[in-house]
């Protein structure tokens, strides 16, 4: 089963999106903070990160740093709102692999996500 790390400050949101995972038959792990999620990475090894670009302690383009200094390999999604579209081009020039804009659509990301091993070497 392929293991998810979703990354929001929004509790609703996180719980929201694991709902949805864990239906899917995704197992998945939660971090509130880009802090948390770079040191869960370290200790879970998750196969996808689920990021939000803007998280409370640190921002996501931080975090995608972090971890991919971690493990080059990593393959990160990021999380955004409509209008952030600058962040999310430098999001992919650091090496995520894909996005999913708020609010989620699942159709949308069980497709991304099925599809992102394949699409991010």
């Amino acid at each position: 089963m392929t293991k998810v790390l979703i990354t929001d400050n929004a509790a609703f949101m996180r719980v929201r999106m694991a709902n949805i995972l864990v239906n899917e038959g995704f197992v998945v792990i939660q971090a509130k903070s880009g802090a948390q999620a770079v040191e869960m990475y370290r200790e879970c090894k998750p196969d996808i990160v689920l990021m939000n670009l803007n998280i409370a302690d640190a921002d996501g383009l931080f975090s995608i740093l972090s971890i991919k200094q971690m493990d080059p390999k990593a393959k990160l999604m990021m999380l955004s709102s409509i209008g952030q579209e600058a962040e999310l081009i430098e999001a992919i020039k650091m090496g995520a692999c894909d996005f999913v804009v708020k609010p989620i659509n699942q159709h949308c990301l069980f497709h991304k996500l099925h599809n992102l091993e394949q699409v991010c070497i």
